[in-house]
């Protein structure tokens, strides 16, 4: 995925070139097109992952391509994809640019330059391989996935179904730990008070802030095959990061637990946007059966754009979604689904990650008031004011409660 994230990311194999290679390698990574340069001249976005404090004029970036069109400049790539810049000996004649029609190159009228983003864009090319393959080796011998590649049948099954579960993605080990860690968090916070308990006879426990409470959780956040599912589900047209976190939590129904109504995770006014809002991903920790209250999904609803209604829970036909622990079961957030009743002997464990588009932040949120406002002053604002800057939203009892569990 093009984005500025994932620039910064291969930033450090051209680290040691100059400000105008840079600045050019952003360009063309993102886009492909040097006469795309003007949308970056408005912004810091791309200087700030490039890590130089302004961009170049774009005479200068062509004149670069034009001296490595004109193999007067040589860009060498090391065994570990470090770039390096040389001057060659060869007479270096400085190129006639019109400057009438800024940003609107002619490359059929400048074969030097065309020449040059034809060879900058294979050194792209060759630097996305050395860092594919670098990510893939580090998931190769991973401790914790199965998994390293995305099954078209998964994409396929959301955008038709809503729904896809894909078996067997954590090593056995790694399933193991997040039993055990999830479990001795849970009681630990059951004993000292700070469980967040709710349902009609409050034994139903949730954990918040699961990130902050083991590094487990955070190695899951980290799975490349996540990334690489959640970069399909949330594409569109931006450099921005496309989705990000809305919440990491555990969710613990004990026997006897009350079912659901049919619901959506999109909680957005209808009609419901076509385009992608949120995306959850459940983990069961226990083994998801008819008997312990599986999630009951209806196929297809994420297509129908609004939310059920009392009257559907009782006319719909559902499906229930039986799997063993350590599945991941998906769905659209726009899907109709709930939990049903747990019929067992047995609490039903699973943790519940859900992930929101991030235009939401970039619209309710430009400016990070909740980092750059300093803590002295939060607490002299007014409520109002601390309610527009999101100051105590989505705090829930065992958010805060961060012993050293690791």
């Amino acid at each position: 995925m093009k984005t500025y994230l994932s620039l910064s990311r291969i930033s450090h194999y051209f680290e040691d070139t100059d400000k105008v290679f840079k600045a050019l390698f952003g360009v063309l990574f993102l886009t492909n097109d040097i006469n795309s340069s003007q949308k970056f001249y408005a912004s810091q976005y791309l200087s700030e992952a490039l890590g130089i404090d302004s961009l170049p004029k774009y005479n200068d970036l062509l004149m670069m391509l034009h001296k490595i069109g004109s193999s007067s400049l040589k860009i060498n790539i090391l065994p570990n994809g470090k770039i390096s810049l040389k001057n060659t000996n060869q007479e270096y004649k400085q190129p006639d640019i019109d400057n009438k029609n800024l940003f609107n190159i002619d490359l059929n009228k400048n074969k030097e330059i065309a020449a040059g983003m034809k060879l900058f864009l294979d050194v792209i090319n060759e630097i996305n391989r050395h860092y594919a393959k670098k990510i893939s080796e580090n998931q190769k011998i991973s401790t914790h996935f199965n998994l390293q590649d995305i099954d078209p049948k998964i994409i396929n099954d959301i955008e038709t179904d809503g729904y896809s579960v894909v078996y067997n993605f954590f090593h056995d080990s790694t399933l193991k730990k997040l039993q055990s860690v999830t479990s001795r968090i849970a009681k630990n916070e059951r004993d000292t008070k700070n469980a967040y308990l709710y349902g009609k006879k409050g034994k139903n426990q949730r954990l918040y802030n699961l990130i902050s409470k083991h590094q487990i959780y955070r190695d899951l956040l980290d799975s490349s095959w996540l990334e690489k599912l959640l970069d399909i589900i949330f594409d569109r047209d931006t450099f921005h990061e496309k989705y990000g976190l809305s919440s990491m939590a555990a969710h613990i129904v004990p026997p006897g637990g009350e079912p659901q109504a049919f619901h959506i995770d999109n909680a957005v006014p209808e009609p419901i946007p076509q385009w992608p809002i949120r995306f959850i991903i459940v983990i069961p920790l226990t083994d998801f059966t008819e008997e312990n209250g599986s999630t009951a999904v209806i196929p297809k609803s994420h297509k129908l754009y609004r939310k059920p209604t009392s009257e559907d829970d009782t006319t719909l036909k559902s499906v229930s979604l039986i799997a063993k622990a350590g599945s991941l079961i998906m769905w659209d957030g726009n899907l109709w689904h709930r939990s049903t009743e747990n019929f067992s002997n047995k609490e039903r464990s699973v943790l519940i990650i859900s992930y929101a588009a991030s235009f939401f932040k970039e619209v309710c949120g430009e400016e990070e008031h909740l980092v750059v406002v300093p803590e002295k002053l939060k607490k002299k604002l007014s409520p109002r004011i601390q309610s527009l800057i999101g100051m105590n939203r989505g705090i829930k009892k065992s958010a805060f409660y961060t012993p050293d569990y690791d």
